[in-house]
């Protein structure tokens, strides 16, 4: 898996520590430091270009334990990686069948719930025209 930029952070609008949560997303994700370091115990590459070069030199340095990954991720990135077309509506796409998916999973009816699902959507969407 190569990532393509589609990575994200979210802070919860409710939250008591707003200034902090976004001085955290800012640091794990715009900071070359805290990019690295919110990967130091994932296996995916960071997203921040800075931050992929000290990753890079990091498993470069592995090498004789993981074979060549970091030229597989590199050519994969310069070659093979393409990103989701951006989408008008798409999150909210999502979300609402992420939560119809979650419903019908959990027992209920699944021709009731993707007709509502349905009707959220068109009402969502349709403001989009």
């Amino acid at each position: 898996m190569t990532p393509t930029g589609s990575w994200a952070i979210s802070i919860n609008p409710h939250s008591q520590k707003i200034d902090a949560a976004r001085k955290f997303a800012e640091y794990v994700s715009l900071n070359p430091e805290g990019a690295v370091l919110s990967v130091s115990k994932n296996p995916l590459p960071p997203v921040n270009a800075d931050a992929f070069k000290v990753y890079a030199e990091h498993m470069s340095a592995m090498t004789d334990k993981i074979g060549p990954a970091i030229d597989i991720i590199t050519y994969e990135l310069a070659n093979t990686a393409v990103g989701r077309p951006r989408s008008r509506g798409y999150v909210t796409f999502e979300t609402i069948m992420h939560r119809a998916f979650s419903d019908i999973r959990n027992g209920s009816d699944p021709a009731e719930v993707l007709n509502g699902a349905e009707k959220q959507l068109q009402r969502a969407l349709g403001r989009l025209k």
